[in-house]
């Protein structure tokens, strides 16, 4: 009967600690317990126990949905960190890769006489163009500009001095910082960008 009543302690001192108020717990006398007092408590602490106990279940359960949860966002940010670093690594290949094809189109454009290379410059991508002429020796950039139209030879001084990409340029020019150029071949009075 000792052992029963200290563990039934045990379970109201343990019940107690998961915040159940002390109104809730069975008055015990501090005199001899008669047996109907002992029953009674002894009814309320199995009533108390068994609380513990559901409580207990549910929040094992709530402890397995939480592993299961972070199991699961753990394996999202692996997934994700690994995205991340192919990504980096593709970025830092094109990269590379850019860098090398614009090299080798600098070698052949520095081994081209001005007036041929000046009217394919004319045709390729600004951002292409300024790369070239940003690796080039100032001598041929000034050559290759003299031999491009007046209209794209601005264009492209322009872009090349203010500059660093297109969509840079294309907002400069939206908000009125670039000036529009004129081309003589142009209807309409103003060159569209290349």
């Amino acid at each position: 009967m000792i052992k029963k009543i200290k563990l039934l302690f045990i379970l109201i001192l343990f019940y107690s600690q998961m915040s159940i108020k002390a109104e809730n717990l069975p008055n015990i006398p501090k005199n001899e317990l008669t047996a109907s007092e002992a029953m009674r408590i002894r009814d309320e602490l199995e009533l108390i126990r068994s609380d513990v106990e559901e409580k207990l279940v549910r929040l094992d359960e709530a402890k397995k949905t939480y592993d299961r949860s972070r199991l699961d966002i753990d394996t999202q940010l692996k997934k994700i960190e690994e995205e991340r670093r192919l990504l980096d690594e593709t970025l830092q290949k094109e990269k590379k890769l850019k860098e090398e094809r614009v090299k080798e189109a600098v070698e052949f454009v520095s081994k081209m006489e001005p007036r041929k290379v000046a009217p394919v410059m004319d045709t390729m991508d600004r951002d292409l163009v300024i790369a070239l002429l940003s690796r080039l020796p100032a001598r041929q950039v000034t050559k290759l500009l003299e031999n491009s139209t007046p209209a794209k030879a601005t264009q492209f001084l322009e872009y090349y001095t203010r500059i660093r990409s297109g969509r840079e340029f294309e907002m400069l020019r939206e908000l009125g910082l670039c000036a529009p150029y004129k081309d003589k071949n142009d209807n309409k009075g103003t060159a569209s960008p290349p």
